[in-house]
């Protein structure tokens, strides 16, 4: 997830929690979409997409990042506020050095 868009989630959290406004951000990882399917076609990209390691071992479904926005969306999500909720199937929480 870039950077500009947790600042930018985390000030209108902040901003809008008087108005009793909920603010989150979806930060989802390689899905399985039209557009990732066309850069695995590529041969410039596809090995780097291939080798990607995701620790639940696949892809995400676009169901997947769905499913995630209508909990944020319902009121089981109702104290849920200035988070960044990474659908990515853990790739966020891999270590990896050479990210660092």
């Amino acid at each position: 997830c870039k950077g500009g868009l947790i600042s930018f989630t985390k000030s209108l959290a902040r901003e809008l929690a008087r108005k009793n406004v909920l603010c989150n951000a979806v930060c989802p990882g390689p899905t399985n979409t039209p557009l990732l399917q066309g850069c695995i076609d590529d041969p410039l990209t596809s090995e780097a997409i291939k080798s990607l390691s995701i620790p639940l071992g696949r892809r995400g479904e676009p169901e997947d990042i769905a499913n995630s926005v209508w909990f944020l969306s319902g009121e089981q999500a109702n104290w849920i506020h200035g988070s960044i909720l990474y659908v990515d199937g853990g790739n966020d929480a891999e270590i990896r050095p050479d990210r660092y």
